[in-house]
């Protein structure tokens, strides 16, 4: 299937990468997860309107990422503007958004504050690493106040960097612990979870 040029154009602008152009609903894989996929498909417009997110998690190249550009998707075929991102360069985004601008009006930091629907792809964060978890802390909270959908993608499920709390020693680990208990406390709020499982679709 060829896609419309204006789609690709749309596509482009919203920073879809090119690699999920294409993806149909065919591709999720079976799992208790695919049946909350296809409700949250079904209800897609009121999830949007009432401001609910969804935090897909699970092992590498299992399609997260791919579910995540669906429902993009899908969100721009029911005239709901939105924009795709990753969570590496969001530090980037902050300190210095006159170089990274969405376009002449909005930079990328500010798009992600006031988009209808966010994605966030690839949630991940290094021990000692709690400025982007503050910074990402930051853009939930915003986002929660505004009533705004927020997707987000990671390896991880939410209460991973509060698992083993009382064994961090550290000034860094208690500090990032801290952060992201406040992280996941909005999370809870903002977001469902859902475990997307299967076998690795980049081998397949």
């Amino acid at each position: 299937m060829t896609l419309e040029h204006n789609t690709k154009r749309m596509f482009e602008f919203v920073q879809i990468p090119e690699n999920y152009w294409e993806d149909r609903l065919s591709r999720i894989q079976e799992g208790p997860h695919k049946a909350v996929i296809l409700d949250w498909f079904e209800d897609l417009p009121i999830n949007i309107n009432e401001g609910k997110g969804l935090y897909l998690y699970g092992e590498y190249g299992v399609g997260k990422s791919s579910i995540a550009a669906m429902l993009l998707k899908g969100a721009l075929a029911h005239g709901k503007f939105g924009l795709w991102t990753n969570f590496k360069p969001l530090p980037q985004y902050y300190k210095s958004p006159k170089d990274y601008m969405f376009d002449g009006y909005s930079s990328m930091f500010q798009k992600m504050l006031s988009t209808p629907i966010l994605v966030v792809d690839e949630l991940a964060v290094a021990p000692k690493d709690w400025w982007p978890i503050e910074i990402f802390e930051e853009v939930i909270r915003t986002r929660v106040q505004k009533r705004l959908s927020t997707i987000i993608t990671s390896n991880h499920p939410p209460t991973y960097f509060t698992d083993g709390l009382e064994r961090r020693a550290s000034k860094d680990e208690k500090k990032i612990a801290d952060i992201t208990q406040g992280l996941i406390s909005i999370l809870t709020e903002a977001v469902d979870s859902c475990h997307v499982i299967g076998e690795d679709l980049r081998k397949v």
